[in-house]
């Protein structure tokens, strides 16, 4: 984002390496065949706020597609912030913030759903109906000439359309004819906020990252389906994230010590309900109940573990792992 938004005037040098490091203690012991890009900018142009903005309005009934970056980079702090909305179909407001704070590991299972009308083989702004509002603010602060830290902290919100009808005719025996409509509508409300905290210590003999992430999404759905009996449906699927993540490496000698660990916790309280009460012979229920309502809780914990020892020589290289979950 910041080399898509620095104007070409303000830059001094361009550096581009090959086969990068980011952690010192492990360069000329772990191969690395990353590239990085690092911009030095001029004097002139050090702690000046630069800010960046696209405005689109147009017609049918009233559309918009506007952007705002703000950008300052000082010697001890740097702060990067953005923000995207439009209601023209574009799913992309949304990348900014994945692309800052993705999805913690272990998939999210969601057990509970709707039905809603399937995604058409054609481009998306040709059928996408939204709203949506993306805002991400990141900052970084130097502790000295080695540690870092580093505040993230980003907010995604879209309301989605979709509906769609469909009409069968199935030809039977005796020149019969059964003829099958369906009607779908449903919207999605897309309410997504995540946290970041990152303390780190970057040297040739030493490295430690300390890491805090909070995910929480307020998701939910719901819609129409008529057969043309009309069926109304509701569906809660909030997710919380908790996690931390360490990291160590430790140089002795010729030896490299290393701790990586990652503790996970989500707790996922979903909820459907449909009206009017369908199968009701199906249940406990007594006949007159207005709506089927359930309730599904979640809970997930992951810890995984790994410890390795290497050594290293101008002829070879020796890493041994130890993991465990």
């Amino acid at each position: 984002m910041a080399t898509r938004n620095i104007e070409a005037k303000d830059i001094a040098t361009v550096q581009v390496f090959e086969n990068h490091q980011p952690v010192k203690a492990l360069r000329d012991k772990v191969f690395s065949d990353e590239a990085a890009v690092n911009l030095k900018l001029k004097d002139q142009a050090r702690g000046m706020l630069a800010i960046n903005a696209k405005l689109g309005v147009g017609l049918k009934p009233l559309r918009w597609d506007n952007e705002l970056t703000a950008m300052q980079f000082k010697k001890r702090r740097q702060q990067l912030s953005t923000y995207g909305g439009n209601n023209t179909g574009s799913s992309a407001a949304g990348s900014a913030v994945r692309m800052h704070y993705p999805e913690p590991p272990g998939a999210a299972t969601v057990s509970l759903g709707i039905q809603s009308p399937s995604t058409p083989a054609i481009s998306e702004n040709r059928y996408l109906f939204n709203r949506a509002h993306v805002l991400a603010v990141n900052n970084l602060y130097a502790a000295g000439n080695d540690s870092r830290v580093t505040v993230n902290l980003n907010y995604l919100n879209d309301r989605r359309q979709k509906s769609s009808f469909s009409r069968s005719a199935y030809y039977l025996p005796a020149d019969s004819v059964l003829v099958m409509e369906e009607s779908l509508a449903s919207g999605e409300r897309i309410s997504e906020l995540g946290a970041s905290v990152r303390f780190s210590r970057n040297t040739s003999l030493f490295f430690q990252e300390n890491q805090l992430d909070f995910t929480g999404k307020w998701n939910s759905s719901g819609g129409t389906v008529e057969t043309p009996e009309k069926i109304t449906r509701h569906l809660s699927l909030p997710i919380y994230a908790l996690k931390h993540t360490f990291s160590l490496v430790k140089n002795v000698k010729k030896s490299t010590f290393r701790v990586n660990s990652r503790q996970l916790y989500r707790s996922m309280p979903h909820s459907l309900e449909v009206q009017p009460m369908l199968y009701a012979g199906l249940s406990d229920a007594p006949a007159a109940a207005a709506a089927l309502y359930q309730e599904l809780l979640q809970r997930q914990f992951h810890s995984a573990n790994r410890v390795s020892l290497g050594r290293s020589s101008k002829a070879w290289k020796q890493n041994i792992p130890w993991a465990w979950i």
